[in-house]
């Protein structure tokens, strides 16, 4: 995975639907890594719209259309929900 993977695909997903952020790890093991973080309802509209994040950036960045996903895993963060950092965690309190 191309070094700049991370700001390639930001650019062509900039005005997605749903797109905050893209992380990426190249380096990881056993396979890079690529973070989308995107506003969605449910876990499962969260994995749909990483897959078509990635979908959409693959076939628009060259350097991408040799990679193909694994799998998708989406942790689904309410903040909703938060009541703030817990105590402890390394948050600065």
């Amino acid at each position: 995975m191309p070094p700049s993977a991370a700001e390639s695909i930001a650019r062509s997903c900039t005005d997605r639907d749903g797109f905050e952020h893209v992380s990426v790890h190249p380096g990881a093991l056993p396979h890079p890594v690529v973070g989308f973080y995107v506003q969605a309802g449910s876990l499962e509209e969260a994995e749909s719209a990483a897959l078509s994040l990635w979908g959409h950036a693959s076939s628009a960045v060259v350097e991408l259309q040799a990679w193909e996903p694994t799998r998708a895993e989406v942790p689904l963060f309410r903040p909703d929900l938060e009541t703030g950092p817990l105590p402890g965690l390394g948050w600065t309190e």
